[in-house]
């Protein structure tokens, strides 16, 4: 499988999100492709805001861990527990969503 099969959607919990990650699926169990369907997490704005506090990997862990909670529930509901094409969700940091869109 190369890049050209896999349909990249970013998961907000919108209304739109939904059709579209519905629409996704659809067309990737057609293609035989895949559907990284990914939410995005960042540091809330003042964090570290003193300078001497950097962010810990614990931070990084925890935000990501809450950034999933929300995901599988919201791909759960538009698809049900068994989607018919293979769908893999992941949570990244910022503007990885646009990193892991990039050849699809």
């Amino acid at each position: 499988m190369d890049d050209q099969d896999r349909i990249v959607v970013g998961v907000d919990g919108s209304p739109s999100l939904r059709q579209a990650l519905r629409w996704a699926a659809r067309q990737a169990a057609l293609t035989g492709g895949t559907v990284p369907a990914l939410t995005s997490w960042d540091y809330p704005q003042y964090h570290g805001a003193l300078g001497w506090l950097p962010p810990s990997s614990g931070d990084e862990e925890a935000l990501e861990a809450r950034a999933r909670e929300d995901l599988t529930p919201c791909v759960e509901e538009t698809l049900g527990a068994h989607p018919s094409a293979d769908v893999r969700e992941g949570a990244v940091r910022n503007a990885g969503q646009c990193a892991a869109a990039r050849g699809a």
